[in-house]
C-alpha cells in the first residue's frame, strides 16, 4: 500500500501518533509470538538462570528493545548508560535488553525475543513506565561477544517527559536519556569509526555524537549498529516527503 498519511507536521514537529505507529508495524512481516524451534535450541546453566544459546553456532541469544516514545512531545529513542558494576560494557550507551531465559529445561522452548526484551526492560526501568507497543522485530545481529542479539521495536505509550515515573535498576542502569528522531537524523550528529574486532578484524560502524554530554553519551557499537538500521529500514522510508522523507509502496 502507498503510506500518504502525515506523521510528521509540515512545521517539523515529530510526534509519534497512533497512524504512525500502526502504519509502521506493516514494515515488520514476522509473527510477534515467534517462538525458536526446540530442535535449533540448548539450554546453557548461566550465573542465576539457563540460557537459551543457538545449537549449531553454539552462541547464547540475546534481545534488546529499540524504545521509541515520544518525550515532551517530541519523537525520540530512549537509551540507557550501563554502570560501572555490571559484568560487560560498563559505563556504555546501550538499548534495554539481556539473554533470553530457558522457559522449559526439557524440551529447550525459551521465551521470545519480544517477551525478553520487555521483561529486561521493565527490570532496567521500572514497571511504571507504563505500556511498551511492540511494533515489529529485527533481524538477529552478533555482539562483540557472539551473542546472537534480536533487535525488537517497541513504541514506550505514555510520554517520557522527564523520566520522574521512572524507576531504574541501580546495578545496572546509571543514567537514562533520550535523541530526538530530528537530532539523530542531522548528519551533523552521526559519523563512522573504525575499531579492531576480534572476530572480524577492522570494521567500520556507525558512530552517533552528542557534543553537550562530553563524550559521556557517545552511541557507537552495537547500539549505533542497530539504531542505524533502525533510522534507515523503519522511520526514514515512513517519513512524508513533504517533511523530508519519501512515501513508501508495500
Amino acid at each position: 500500500m502507498k503510506v500518504t498519511r502525515r506523521y510528521f507536521s509540515i512545521h517539523g514537529n515529530s510526534r509519534f501518533t497512533d497512524d504512525w505507529i500502526n502504519d509502521m508495524k506493516v514494515l515488520f512481516r514476522l509473527p510477534h509470538t515467534h517462538i525458536n524451534s526446540p530442535s535449533s535450541l540448548i539450554s546453557v546453566k548461566g550465573s542465576s538462570r539457563n540460557i537459551a544459546v543457538d545449537k549449531m553456532s553454539k552462541r547464547r541469544k540475546a534481545a534488546v528493545l529499540v524504545p521509541i516514545c515520544n518525550r515532551n512531545g517530541l519523537a525520540s529513542i530512549l537509551f540507557t548508560v550501563r554502570t560501572q558494576t555490571v559484568s560487560t560494557h560498563k559505563g556504555q550507551v546501550s538499548f534495554p535488553g539481556g539473554h533470553r531465559n530457558v522457559i522449559d529445561g526439557s524440551t529447550c522452548v525459551i521465551e521470545t525475543a519480544v517477551d525478553c526484551a520487555l521483561r529486561e526492560t521493565y527490570e532496567e526501568l521500572g514497571s511504571n513506565i507504563g505500556n511498551i507497543r511492540i511494533i515489529g522485530e529485527c533481524e538477529e545481529v552478533p555482539a562483540v561477544t557472539g551473542t546472537l542479539v534480536t533487535p525488537v521495536i517497541g513504541f514506550i505509550e505514555e510520554d517520557v517527559m522527564n523520566f520522574e515515573h521512572f524507576n531504574p535498576s541501580l546495578d545496572e542502569v546509571d543514567r537514562v536519556f533520550t535523541r530526538s528522531i530530528d537530532f539523530l537524523l542531522d548528519p551533523s550528529n552521526c559519523g563512522k569509526e573504525t575499531y579492531d574486532n576480534k572476530v572480524h578484524g577492522r570494521v567500520t560502524m556507525p558512530v552517533f555524537y552528542d557534543k553537550s554530554s562530553n563524550g559521556k553519551e557517545k552511541i557507537w557499537g552495537l547500539t549505533a549498529f542497530i539504531l542505524r538500521a533502525v533510522l534507515d529500514k523503519a522511520i526514514v522510508p515512513t517519513k512524508p516527503s513533504d517533511c523530508g522523507g519519501t512515501k513508501v509502496n508495500r
